[in-house]
């Protein structure tokens, strides 16, 4: 009886010391800046999530197997950058002469270093095989055509229920596009792991009370679910009818990068981690690998695959292939259904 006392007066002055933390003074405005700048990251994660299979498959053409089997190292390459990154970007204070820590703090200049990045493999992903000439023509046109190497249009929507009604075609067949695919991507999944770690590092070292963490949380959850809602919306009804307008893609997430990136950049300056004797590099991963914490997140990472492959992948795979919709019809009731 004693023991479980005492275990209970251990729990409890536990709970009242992590509460008790000092609080920021940091006003609301300043939150939601920083919270801001998960508007400017996120945009280019949802259209990717979204609609990177129907995407590649339906409008460009990519080989069904290739596309799946790349998907899936690169998924599984993603999880664990998840672990390396993180200790790469807390070990390194990049460019310290050109950015002093004491102004800059230890977050800020990794976010100045992965955005041009991430920008460009947006911009990448999303335009396949278009030669600069192209791509200027269509800015300057407002046209979605998608221009292939051999200067072919995509198909129409009337072609694409015809192809994919009766099925796929399960060779294997790596070419360009699927080569092109796999590098573009597994250099998408580093660069943005970076930047979503360097912004969720931040907000422990800013805000160290748990009660105040929460309520960044919150403002955090806002802007998230209003940042998915617009940009899946957007692209199901004005970037993605016949073809895929992978320019007003990119266009749309550079403009909403303009408007949030520099208010969080502020607030991520605020940031500094105080390293204290991490020990080396291999030494941490070899710890971590040992640790309750990493099995945790590799089950997460599981779940969160085979929910993603049943909500974006077989949803709109069977909209297209076995209810016979044309892909961007099927695109719309995903958005809206977001």
């Amino acid at each position: 009886m004693a023991e479980v006392v005492e275990k209970k007066s251990a729990l409890s002055h536990g709970r009242k010391s992590i509460t008790s933390l000092p609080t920021s003074k940091d006003t609301l405005c300043q939150k939601v800046a920083l919270v801001s700048f998960w508007f400017a990251i996120f945009t280019p994660g949802v259209v990717e999530a979204v609609y990177k299979n129907t995407l590649y498959i339906d409008f460009y053409g990519a080989n069904p197997a290739a596309y799946a089997t790349f998907t899936l190292i690169f998924a599984a390459w993603g999880a664990a950058a998840n672990v390396y990154v993180g200790q790469f970007i807390d070990q390194i204070q990049p460019l310290p002469g050109l950015f002093p820590p004491e102004r800059w703090g230890r977050r800020a200049p990794w976010a100045l270093i992965f955005m041009p990045l991430y920008m460009l493999l947006t911009f990448l992903a999303f335009n396949p095989f278009v030669s600069g000439t192209a791509q200027l023509k269509r800015v300057a046109t407002a046209c979605s055509t998608v221009t292939y190497a051999a200067n072919e249009t995509a198909p129409s929507c009337e072609t694409l229920i015809a192809a994919t009604s009766g099925g796929s075609n399960n060779e294997f067949k790596a070419g360009g596009l699927e080569i092109y695919f796999f590098i573009v991507m597994l250099c998408y999944v580093h660069v943005q792991n970076g930047l979503y770690q360097t912004f969720f590092a931040s907000i422990p070292e800013l805000y160290s009370n748990p009660h105040e963490r929460a309520q960044v949380g919150g403002y955090l959850g806002v802007f998230s679910n209003t940042n998915a809602l617009l940009i899946v919306l957007l692209v199901a009804f004005v970037f993605m009818k016949d073809q895929f307008n992978g320019i007003g893609v990119f266009i749309t997430c550079a403009i909403f990068l303009l408007l949030t990136f520099y208010p969080g950049l502020v607030q991520l300056k605020r940031a500094n981690f105080k390293q204290q004797h991490m020990g080396g590099f291999l030494t941490n991963l070899k710890s971590l690998c040992k640790s309750k914490a990493i099995r945790i997140y590799l089950l997460s990472q599981v779940l969160h695959t085979f929910s993603n492959i049943g909500n974006l992948v077989i949803l709109i795979f069977w909209m297209t292939r076995v209810v016979g919709l044309c892909v961007a019809t099927a695109s719309q009731l995903v958005g809206i259904a977001a």
